[in-house]
């Protein structure tokens, strides 16, 4: 290690806290090791002199089990590499208060860290994440110190990813949408679709709480585009599982948002035609279904009431066709849910006795103005 802490020292060595006090004093006798002062938490500041590392080899033929010691070692550095060494040294000791579970310890050293350098993007970083390792986490002061560290043109990769957790614990979706759209090349990978339709899932939630459907609606359309143009391109793998299902999550909520917005029965056809496309998408529960054929009956009814006209003649054999199809889908299902079916063939039945009665006496009317 060369330079550390005395407690990254004793996790590493797997060594009790008093035989390494020991064996400490024994190496200061010989001045194999020095101290070079210390910060309030952690323990005393370790260096190795420079002649000593370069034996390495030869002491290793005295260690025993070396490949242990070594390999903890690498991971300890792997958990918080930085090229800064005075900057290593205290995330060293950061991360190694939070491998003993000493959070808020890590926190103090981490503020003391912050406090020294001020201008460091990568120390901002690490502050922002002990932030969010306190019990319960400080999400507040942790956005504030991730944004500094971004700010600061951080480029750590865990960066977005502790921001992204800050802004979840304040519930800040909005927050999140303006993160993922940041000009940082593959820095969610697969992950970032699935986090934006999350927070638009969470702010459609939100305006349909205040009963603004049509905006909620809006940001579902939205969080629904997004992920299917991801899975379009055919190039998700880890993911497309979650996205799917997401994706169900948001059609339902869709189809309850635009059910709520649409109050006049003449355009219930819009909630028929969410209801569709949820359906060709197999993003759709046999309740909805059968809930969006009911709204195409009861449009078809106040189009009645109001005089059909040949255009909704027309959009009417659209509709007809569609549910044809619908029952056709239902039919090849691995598992067909006989009454689900039946019910739509119901409804088929009853559409087009109305559309031919009406198209017959649409007939009789050309007939007799000719």
């Amino acid at each position: 290690l060369g330079d550390s802490s005395q407690l990254e020292l004793k996790q590493v060595t797997q060594s009790s806290g008093n035989l390494l006090i020991d064996d400490l004093g024994e190496l200061r006798k010989y001045h194999l090791i020095s101290t070079a002062g210390e910060t309030p938490k952690g323990g005393a500041r370790l260096v190795i002199p420079t002649w000593i590392q370069l034996m390495k080899d030869l002491i290793r033929t005295k260690v025993h089990d070396p490949k242990r010691i070594e390999s903890a070692c690498a991971r300890a550095r792997r958990e918080s590499p930085d090229t800064d060494i005075e900057i290593s040294r205290w995330t060293y000791r950061v991360v190694a208060l939070w491998r003993n579970g000493s959070v808020d310890d890590a926190l103090e050293v981490a503020q003391q860290a912050a406090k020294k350098f001020q201008k460091h993007a990568d120390i901002q970083c690490l502050l922002g994440s002990a932030y969010l390792r306190t019990n319960p986490p400080n999400a507040r002061a942790a956005d504030a110190a991730l944004r500094k560290a971004y700010e600061l043109k951080c480029q750590r990769v865990e960066l977005l990813q502790l921001w992204i957790q800050a802004k979840k614990r304040l519930k800040d979706w909005i927050g999140i949408l303006d993160i993922t759209d940041l000009e940082m090349p593959n820095a969610f990978g697969e992950e970032r679709t699935l986090m934006r339709a999350e927070a638009h899932s969470n702010l459609a939630d939100i305006a349909g709480k205040s009963k603004d459907y049509v905006k909620a609606s809006d940001y579902l359309w939205t969080g629904i585009r997004e992920i299917e143009t991801v899975l379009q391109t055919g190039h998700v793998v880890s993911n497309a599982r979650q996205l799917v299902s997401m994706r169900g999550l948001l059609y339902q909520n869709l189809i309850l948002m635009t059910d709520r917005s649409v109050s006049n029965p003449l355009d219930y056809i819009r909630i028929w035609k969410v209801t569709v496309r949820a359906f060709r998408r197999r993003s759709i529960s046999h309740a909805n279904l059968q809930h969006g054929i009911q709204r195409l009956r009861e449009w078809w009814a106040a189009i009645e009431r109001r005089g059909v006209r040949r255009d909704s003649l027309e959009t009417l054999a659209e509709q007809i066709e569609t549910v044809r199809q619908i029952i056709d889908w239902l039919r090849k299902d691995s598992a067909p849910d006989v009454n689900l079916i039946n019910r739509v063939e119901t409804a088929l039945a009853d559409l087009l006795t109305k559309s031919k009665i009406h198209a017959a006496a649409m007939q009789v009317e050309v007939s007799q103005g000719q």
